[in-house]
């Protein structure tokens, strides 16, 4: 009996890290692809700086442009993920604790989420906590090839989205501070400075990242609202997160015990989505940080009650994530698969056209779902232009009494003026 008790203690971590890269590989092509997944597959965002939209493009220059790829790519980097928090949680815990944390990572549902979307979220964090295990290992030991380490992948997070700045620029701040101001002659100092400078260069000479940043600024960003924010963002939290929620929140407690780079990066990854968009779910991608204060925690209870919380929030991450519809599945996985399974009916009747005029609420996914070239035509004279329409807003299909109807079903119309 004590053997077994040992032997379950000692494989429940590894059957959870193996469950969790499962689950990143289940349901990829699920659901349709959003307009921001397919805005970053055809690296159409003036928004962001161009590395992880090309590494994307990369991956479908390779392997060609199907969901199943675009998609596959971001799951390699979410599985890549995982070491990098043991190599983490190993600067602050024992062996059998850090893998404790690579477990929960493994299974933490925002990230097992989107790990298998094709948003930027993953690959950013990657690089975060890259650049965090580099500043961690540079401040223990200043060995030249850390430093060049931590320049390579903290330039790299400035290039992958343009939020990357803020983990360097946060941990520098943090540098000064710690050292009160005395960072002259501190290469940590220096290396996180020079590796903001290539993408302030960047931002400076293309115009469109600031520019759209001020677009859409305004109560989007900041703390306008702030209670009203806060209630949406646990909204969000708690639909996607579930128990871990709750297990984060009471992993608080363990914080003293973490140095303060982890504390940067931890507070980043719980204060962006407040900031930027609290209705964002993609943002709870970056807590999967707090799998090693909660496993920081779970390492004082008894060695059973260990197991058994690691095996109840496994079991809640399967209830939200499981390819299985249950009364706790996500609601993205809940009939949204319209694109995916009409899209190739709609290019049959599309066949030999060059373009299409669309007509309504397009984003960046018609462009990915449908072969000929995508025009908006919102603003265009339908009565003077003719061509092949399609209609998102049914409500205009009475602008076209003597068209030719090519494809018509319960959510778009698609045809042809003469």
């Amino acid at each position: 009996m004590l053997l077994m008790r040992c032997t379950c203690r000692s494989v429940a971590p590894w059957l959870a890290i193996l469950l969790g890269v499962l689950l990143r590989m289940t349901q990829m092509t699920l659901p349709d692809l959003s307009t921001d997944e397919a805005q970053f597959a055809l690296s159409a965002s003036a928004a962001q700086p161009p590395l992880g939209m090309m590494y994307l493009r990369m991956a479908q220059m390779l392997f060609g442009a199907d969901i199943l790829v675009v998609r596959g790519a971001v799951v390699v980097l979410g599985i890549l993920t995982l070491p990098v928090i043991y190599f983490i949680a190993r600067e602050i815990l024992d062996r059998e604790n850090a893998l404790l944390a690579t477990a929960l990572a493994s299974v933490f549902p925002g990230h097992v989420l989107f790990s298998k979307l094709a948003y930027l979220s993953v690959p950013l964090f990657l690089m975060w906590a890259l650049t965090l295990l580099m500043f961690l290992r540079v401040r223990r030991n200043a060995n030249p090839w850390w430093l060049i380490a931590l320049y390579i992948v903290s330039l790299t997070a400035t290039f992958t989205k343009t939020q990357g700045i803020l983990l360097p620029a946060l941990l520098l701040g943090g540098r000064i501070f710690e050292l009160r101001g005395r960072c002259i002659r501190d290469a940590l100092c220096w290396v996180l400075g020079f590796s903001m400078i290539p993408i302030l260069l960047y931002i400076a000479t293309h115009p469109g990242i600031p520019a759209t940043l001020l677009l859409y600024g305004g109560s989007m960003y900041g703390l306008s609202g702030i209670f009203a924010r806060c209630l949406e963002l646990v909204n969000v939290w708690w639909s996607l997160l579930f128990l871990f929620f709750v297990a984060a929140a009471v992993s608080v407690v363990e914080l003293p015990r973490l140095p303060w780079p982890v504390w940067i990066l931890l507070l980043l990854g719980t204060g962006i989505g407040l900031l930027l968009g609290p209705s964002h779910a993609y943002y709870t991608t970056h807590l999967v940080l707090w799998s090693v204060p909660i496993a920081a925690l779970l390492g004082t209870l008894p060695p059973a009650a260990r197991t058994t919380v690691l095996l109840t929030l496994t079991l809640s991450t399967l209830l939200v994530l499981s390819p299985v519809q249950n009364p706790w599945t996500y609601d993205l996985y809940r009939n949204n698969n319209y694109w995916n399974t009409h899209a190739a009916e709609m290019n049959a009747a599309l066949a030999g056209e060059e373009s299409i005029i669309v007509l309504g609420s397009a984003g960046h996914h018609v462009r990915w779902y449908l072969e000929p070239r995508v025009l908006i035509g919102n603003t265009f004279d339908t009565n003077h232009i003719q061509g092949t329409y399609l209609l998102l807003d049914q409500e205009r299909r009475g602008e076209f009494p003597h068209a030719r109807i090519l494809y018509r079903d319960e959510e778009v119309t698609i045809l042809k003026t003469q």
